[in-house]
């Protein structure tokens, strides 16, 4: 007896035959159309509309060639053809890092694209946040990346045949740029490892504390991924020996902590674990504050130079920056640029920060982490106070 899956397998083999060769003529044309209208018929007194519908849905007519085009191995060749010839750069952050003034001044400066169709109105260009999506969307991209409200994946890896689906998903939008605040080290490595033109943005502590409102529920979010992550989950990361050791510490104190010093820690843990895997790799990371500083032309040629953008695009990108540089970032808690002096308000952010006891909390896990871990007292040293160049920006830390 024959299966029904098989026979309906055998009604269409030929217009897949056609969808595969894509030439079955003028003649061929002519003799479909009536054909099709016959299988609807036939099809439907099965009860098999449901098929002839997935079948047309797949067949497009191009009229100057007379072919059959199925879209969805035009798409697919398309973006092999294209992953190969453009670059894709991909920009992790952190929550009130001023990225997205970054990122601004990258697509603008080197006329880069993220595909913000599916991205709800109020979100930044993050293409791979699940609280920017539809909850299909948002689903698909929470197996390997992660937000405040889709948080499992901030502290964890994901397996090879997600990873493969979420940057499939990802690379079919055709951006070729994109930004992420809550990616961890593991996920940097992966990006540089695919392909993509990866490197870090964050600013200083005391450039980001205390928190305004529209940034309180952030940092929270990966503290507490942090400090009750399973430790056989955090091993599996880059350093991940390294992070038990400081979940450990952090648990044994979490009492000690009010809310604004766990937003520092969680701060300082998030963008240790980057820096130590930018170092590793050799990939380029660079502070807002040396964006604003008096060598900051240096800062982006030196960014330009690792990230292989050419000098004419460079250009741009540094102009990109300059004409941005006097305009407010939303933690600021500026309602408009009139009289917006960047030097100014960062200096009140300091006096702020002051009053939130961040520094002496820093201060504790920093040292702790210099003696009980190899090679911290150096990602403590790029952290609290230098940058892309290796030119001081200012320790706030201590």
């Amino acid at each position: 007896m024959i299966h029904p899956a098989d026979r309906a397998r055998e009604r269409v083999s030929w217009i897949q035959r056609c969808e595969v060769t894509g030439r079955p003529g003028r003649a061929g044309l002519f003799f479909l159309v009536p054909a099709l209208a016959l299988a609807s018929v036939c099809l439907t007194w099965r009860g098999e509309t449901r098929l002839l519908a997935s079948i047309m849905a797949r067949v497009r007519f191009d009229d100057t060639s007379s072919h059959i085009v199925n879209p969805r191995v035009e798409a697919l060749s398309t973006l092999r053809n294209s992953n190969l010839r453009v670059q894709k750069y991909f920009m992790i952050s952190g929550p009130s890092q001023g990225s997205t003034w970054m990122s601004t001044s990258m697509l603008r400066g080197l006329g880069l694209f993220t595909n913000d169709s599916s991205l709800h109105r109020s979100c930044p260009p993050e293409a791979l946040n699940p609280s920017c999506h539809n909850l299909s969307l948002a689903t698909e991209y929470s197996k390997c990346f992660a937000s405040d409200e889709w948080s499992q994946q901030i502290w964890a890896t994901c397996s090879d045949v997600n990873w493969t689906s979420v940057l499939s998903t990802y690379h079919s939008t055709s951006s070729t740029f994109t930004k992420d605040n809550f990616a961890n080290g593991w996920h940097l490595q992966r990006l540089h490892e695919a392909g993509f033109k990866t490197f870090l943005f964050f600013r200083s502590p005391c450039s980001t504390f205390p928190l305004t409102p529209r940034g309180q529920p952030w940092w929270p979010a990966i503290w507490r991924r942090f400090v009750t992550a399973n430790p056989s989950d955090l091993v599996k990361l880059p350093f991940g020996r390294n992070l038990t050791v400081m979940q450990e510490y952090f648990k044994q104190n979490e009492k000690l902590y009010d809310l604004d010093q766990m937003n520092c820690l969680a701060h300082y843990m998030h963008f240790w674990h980057l820096i130590s895997v930018a170092e590793m790799l050799g990939l380029p990371w660079i502070k807002m504050e040396s964006l604003h500083g008096v060598d900051s032309e240096h800062v982006v040629h030196v960014l330009c130079e690792k990230l292989k953008i050419d000098s004419v695009s460079c250009s741009k990108l540094r102009d990109s920056l300059y004409k941005r540089r006097n305009i407010p970032i939303h933690l600021h808690n500026v309602s408009n640029a009139v009289n917006f002096s960047y030097v100014a308000l960062e200096a009140n952010k300091r006096i702020m920060y002051a009053t939130t006891g961040c520094a002496q909390a820093l201060d504790s896990a920093m040292h702790f982490c210099e003696t009980k871990l190899d090679g911290c007292a150096r990602i403590n040293m790029l952290y609290a106070g230098k940058d892309i160049h290796n030119s001081k920006t200012g320790r706030c830390t201590r």
